[in-house]
């Protein structure tokens, strides 16, 4: 296909945030607004004047309660929101900035800086740093009862930014829990972003002011280490806070965004349900968070004081090791010298680099002495071996460490890769397994296939290319959902797809396979492919795999983990199963979302066709009937 036949399609937008090339061939294009008729553009008749730190959901709210409006819908609806019970006005991409900005007659880059945008797979920009977006909470309204008592300023009360982070369940300003709720009624009524008839600072069901509420407080013992978070959060955030705390020297150098990632995910790792405790219990809430802002104020040391959940999986641990260490280089970064490996003269004057031992080693490579090991013990390092006492140890070349470490940080690892692309983990083993997509990266044998950037964009552009127009397109993914009782063979379809054996196109801007469509008469040709681990003898497939995958095996929605019941699971973040018995449940029943794909239905509408033919008391798991009975199941009238 040539450069005038290729399609262009938002899915483009992904391939461009591919290498460093694409990524800067798309950069010029970002951050303008669309052209707009201004003329049929609505707007409010009072103004609102932006806090500093003061979030989007907070403003939109501010200027329809300053108003009169009784509710955020009033002026959303206009401007393209789609949920008029989810103000999602930072996150939605069909709500324009500059027609939002003219609607509450504010300047448009005070409505760009507070967006959450896009910034990567899952993440967003939060006031310019990249966080996970299931990190910020979009349905309740937080609030800070000391934080509004203390505010004496005489300009309106507002709603911090900081406040939507699931994450940081405090307030550093007043120094006391976040709260959701009003006494007003009994159990308490969770405010929402909806309502707009009172202000910010009030409930919005009976207007109380939430400066009346009791505060419940941080703990004094725990306020100089989560102090800490004030020298981490983007600076509009914290403009005018002074805990008095101070990041170690080393690090003050380098992006506080990759600093704060690592504290909050050591502090996931240290007690993954921290946010199961009651606000009204500190200790417990923040008992995490505290003890991960304690180790980076002591920082590269303070992770030995450190002790994580039992459940938390070997490669979770591996990651937050990785990355801890792996702040050390950043902190060196712009020095002379980046360290002291010891060094013998040669008969030529020069100096050449001895093996050093695995301390050092684990500075220069950044990566955690595990991977060192099992690196050394595999050979992807050369195995040089160093005396200490009556031992002998293994000992690293430092210059091997370097290519070693770039190489390992830059490749991408198959279940990330999996999640990004939308696919189950064990599709993009069979890719590899095939060659369809080359697994060329530096790994630990036993590990699964990784991937360098290079392999990864190459696929990519393959598939944009070989795309060409369809006649009545159906969802790939739908279409899929019709294979049931075994492994989807989606290693073989994504192939069947680059080699032109099934038209596709690419629409939309998810990701890659819930963008992909074909034609629905292909079902044939896409359902009767199989895939045979066993044939891929020396290709090392995973034994287990995580809920997710599980569920889509199952063709069961992500909210139906009943289906599971049952099977055997290991760890607890993430929980996995074993693949030949999801396989084996996968022969035993039949899951709505299978018949309806199927019938050609909507689940819900495939529901009342079996309930009305009689079948809901065959039920054998929530939602799932025997896979013998598919037959009479899907039997149309």
């Amino acid at each position: 296909m040539d450069g005038a036949e290729r399609i262009r399609t938002p899915f483009g937008a992904f391939l461009r945030s591919v290498g460093d090339d694409l990524a800067d061939a798309a950069s010029g294009s970002a951050g303008s607004s669309p052209p707009h008729d201004r003329s049929t553009w609505r707007q409010l008749l009072k103004p609102v004047i932006p806090r500093n730190g003061e979030s989007l959901r907070g403003l939109v709210a501010r200027a329809c309660q300053n108003n009169h409006l009784p509710n955020s819908y009033g002026v959303l609806q206009h401007l393209g929101l789609v949920h008029r019970n989810r103000v999602l006005v930072a996150e939605d991409v069909s709500i324009d900035p500059a027609e939002l900005a003219f609607a509450i007659r504010v300047d448009e880059d005070e409505v760009r800086i507070r967006r959450y945008d896009p910034v990567g797979p899952g993440k967003v920009s939060f006031f310019g740093f990249g966080i996970n977006h299931r990190r910020i909470d979009t349905r309740t309204r937080m609030f800070s009862p000391a934080a509004f008592h203390g505010d004496d300023s005489g300009l309106p009360h507002y709603h911090r930014a900081i406040w939507e982070l699931s994450d940081i369940p405090f307030c550093l300003e007043g120094w006391d829990m976040l709260q959701d709720r009003c006494g007003c009624e009994t159990g308490g009524v969770v405010q929402r972003w909806t309502r707009t008839t009172t202000r910010i600072e009030e409930c919005d069901k009976c207007g109380d002011p939430f400066a009346w509420i009791d505060p419940i407080l941080v703990p004094e013992r725990m306020r100089p280490s989560l102090g800490i978070l004030t020298a981490l959060l983007p600076e509009r955030l914290v403009a005018g806070l002074d805990v008095g705390a101070v990041l170690p020297e080393p690090l003050r150098t380098i992006d506080r965004g990759f600093v704060l990632d690592t504290v909050l995910a050591l502090a996931r790792a240290i007690d993954p349900s921290s946010s199961g405790h009651s606000f009204e219990d500190p200790e417990a809430r923040l008992g995490a968070l505290h003890a991960a802002c304690a180790a980076v104020i002591h920082w590269p040391h303070g992770l030995t004081d450190v002790n994580l959940d039992p459940g938390v999986s070997p490669i979770t641990a591996e990651r937050l090791c990785v990355a801890w260490h792996g702040l050390a280089p950043l902190a060196r970064r712009g020095e002379k010298t980046r360290s002291r490996p010891a060094a013998v003269a040669c008969s030529n004057g020069a100096f050449a680099l001895k093996p050093i031992g695995i301390r050092p080693a684990t500075e220069i490579a950044r990566l955690s002495p595990e991977v060192l090991t099992a690196a050394w013990e595999h050979g992807l390092v050369t195995k040089h071996r160093r005396v200490h006492g009556t031992r002998l140890l293994p000992a690293y070349d430092p210059g091997e460490l370097t290519v070693l470490g770039d190489a390992w940080r830059a490749r991408h690892e198959p279940s990330a890769l999996a999640y990004e692309l939308g696919l189950p983990l064990y599709g993009i083993e069979q890719l590899a397994a095939l060659g369809t997509l080359i697994a060329d990266a530096v790994a630990i044998p036993g590990t699964g296939p990784h991937f360098t950037p290079a392999q990864i964009e190459a696929f990519l552009l393959a598939l944009a290319d070989a795309q060409r127009p369809v006649g009545n397109p159906m969802p790939l993914r739908q279409l899929m959902r019709r294979v049931g009782g075994r492994l989807k063979a989606w290693g073989p379809v994504i192939a069947a797809l680059l080699c032109g054996d099934v038209p596709f196109t690419i629409l939309g801007d998810g990701r890659l396979v819930d963008c992909i469509s074909v034609p629905e008469t292909c079902f044939g040709v896409l359902g009767a492919l199989r895939f045979d681990r066993c044939e891929g003898t020396n290709f090392s497939f995973s034994k287990t795999m995580v809920q997710r995958d599980a569920l889509e095996l199952l063709n069961a929605p992500l909210d139906n983990a009943k289906i599971l019941d049952g099977l055997k699971t290991t760890g607890t973040n993430p929980k996995l199963y074993r693949v030949d018995e999801v396989v084996q449940r996968s022969r035993e029943i039949v899951a709505l979302p299978e018949v309806a794909a199927i019938l050609g239905m909507d689940p819900a509408s495939a529901y009342e066709d079996v309930v009305r033919r009689g079948f809901w008391d065959k039920v054998v798991y929530k939602g799932a009937w025997p896979r013998d009975l598919l037959p009479e199941l899907c039997r149309t009238p």
